[in-house]
C-alpha cells in the first residue's frame, strides 16, 4: 500500500530547519505542482498542497510527542541529567542516536508551528469543514 504524499513529505520536511521552511515552502509546493503535472499527475493548486502539509504537520508534531516517553527519557532517564542540558548540541543529546532525533526532531516541530500560521490554519480549515469537525459527543 502507499502512504499519502502529504505523510511522505513529513519524513522530510519536518526536519526542515525553521528558517528555511519559510522562505522555501511556497517554491516548494509550487515546484512539486508543477513536476507531479508535468510527467502525467493532475495539477493540484500549490495552496491546497500547503493546506495539506499543514494539517499534517499538525498531527504530526501531535503524534512525535509519544517519543518523550517512549524514547527521549528512556536513553536518559535522570530528571538532573536533563536540568543540566543548556542546548541541543549536549554530548549527552547528540551522542545518543534516539534522544538526538527525536529531541531535535520536536524542537524543530515547536519552532515550525511556532513560525508559520499553523493554528490559525487548523482553525480556518475547521470553520470551512464544520461537518467533518463536530464537537465531540457527551
Amino acid at each position: 500500500s502507499r502512504a499519502p504524499t502529504i505523510s511522505v513529505w513529513m519524513g522530510c520536511l519536518g526536519g526542515v530547519e525553521v528558517d528555511v521552511m519559510q522562505a522555501h515552502e511556497d517554491g516548494l509546493m509550487m515546484t512539486y505542482s508543477e513536476e507531479y503535472h508535468k510527467f502525467g499527475g493532475p495539477l493540484i493548486d500549490p495552496n491546497y498542497l500547503s493546506l495539506m502539509f499543514r494539517l499534517s504537520f499538525i498531527s504530526t508534531f501531535v503524534g512525535n510527542l509519544q517519543y518523550i516517553d517512549k524514547e527521549v527519557l528512556v536513553d536518559m532517564p535522570s530528571k538532573a541529567e536533563w536540568n543540566s542540558v543548556t542546548d541541543r548540541w549536549d554530548p549527552r543529546v547528540m551522542g545518543k542516536w534516539n534522544v538526538r532525533c527525536r529531541t531535535i526532531g520536536i524542537m524543530l516541530l515547536l519552532k515550525t508551528y511556532q513560525a508559520l500560521p499553523m493554528y490559525s490554519t487548523f482553525m480556518d480549515w475547521v470553520k470551512a469543514n464544520p461537518e467533518l469537525c463536530k464537537e465531540p459527543a457527551t
